[in-house]
């Protein structure tokens, strides 16, 4: 986070000998922001029904074919969105591949690794514009203009990583602790 005061006003760069309207309008001027630049999480791609492979340990598929080629859909909600799918077909047979992805054989552990894939990349911008006022020698006012996300941007969550589902790799939510663009406005007094 940092705080930029501008250079405006009584006893600055610019305008150091404002008169004291001159100084209510272009004194006091000071703006803040913290900007937020993500890589996604990682996340590991599972399968709907493990019972072929449930003795050999973790639920995870077999990558087969490229992932990111291929139809995928445009739409967020929609399956195949951020990583191809199965395109519904269910990976219920030892061996059985569909699409990119396929079941593990008997005895044996899916290639995919834990935590290999990303979800999206996560970018925030909060901003806050300060005015500062003298009222009199002792006591002073702050209007302050606070823009959450001041750039709006949708910050998506993890997809859904089961693979062999008609919804997987749809994104239906935003990420945790993210909000669209808020403003809120304030004013204190110091005395």
């Amino acid at each position: 986070t940092e705080t930029y005061a501008f250079p405006f006003g009584k006893g600055k760069k610019w305008a150091g000998n404002a008169g004291r309207l001159e100084d209510l309008l272009i004194g006091g001027w000071s703006i803040s922001s913290a900007t937020n630049f993500s890589s996604g999480l990682p996340f590991t791609p599972s399968l709907n029904d493990c019972s072929p492979s449930s003795d050999t340990g973790p639920c995870r598929p077999n990558k087969v074919g490229g992932v990111k080629s291929g139809t995928r859909s445009g739409d967020p909600r929609v399956g195949g969105y951020w990583f191809q799918n199965t395109g519904g077909v269910s990976l219920s047979t030892a061996g059985q591949t569909a699409g990119p992805w396929g079941q593990p054989l008997l005895d044996s552990f899916g290639n995919v690794g834990r935590d290999t894939f990303r979800g999206p990349k996560l970018f925030n911008m909060d901003a806050t514009v300060f005015k500062d006022l003298a009222i009199t020698e002792k006591v002073k006012a702050q209007l302050q203009f606070q823009f959450y996300n001041a750039f709006n941007h949708l910050n998506l969550d993890l997809p859904n990583a089961t693979v062999d589902s008609t919804s997987g790799g749809a994104i239906t939510a935003k990420a945790y602790g993210t909000q669209m663009r808020s403003l809120t406005f304030g004013a204190r007094i110091m005395f």
